[in-house]
């Protein structure tokens, strides 16, 4: 008599393709002319008198997205090809 018990199942699996574009290639960046970008009166800036903190963040994240785009050179669009359709124990 055995003691174990043997399973045995199939499975179907899709895969979807994935596409990514657009990444940005932190490894690559022009820190030093980021920082000089980024070198501004930030109290003038945000205007801590006549903003929210709702549109101080609005100016701080498009400030940062602008050197970011300036800055950072982007990666070339990757594509995964997985298979549509994979059945185990075939």
């Amino acid at each position: 008599m055995s003691d174990y018990c043997v399973l045995h199942f199939d499975c179907q699996l899709q895969a979807v393709d994935r596409q990514y574009q657009n990444k940005f290639r932190v490894d690559k960046g022009d820190y030093e002319h980021l920082c000089e970008f980024l070198n501004i009166d930030w109290d003038k800036f945000l205007d801590y008198a006549h903003s929210s903190i709702d549109e101080m963040w609005d100016k701080f994240k498009v400030l940062i997205m602008e050197g970011i785009n300036k800055f950072m050179p982007k990666a070339g669009l990757h594509r995964t090809n997985a298979k549509k359709r994979f059945s185990a124990f075939h």
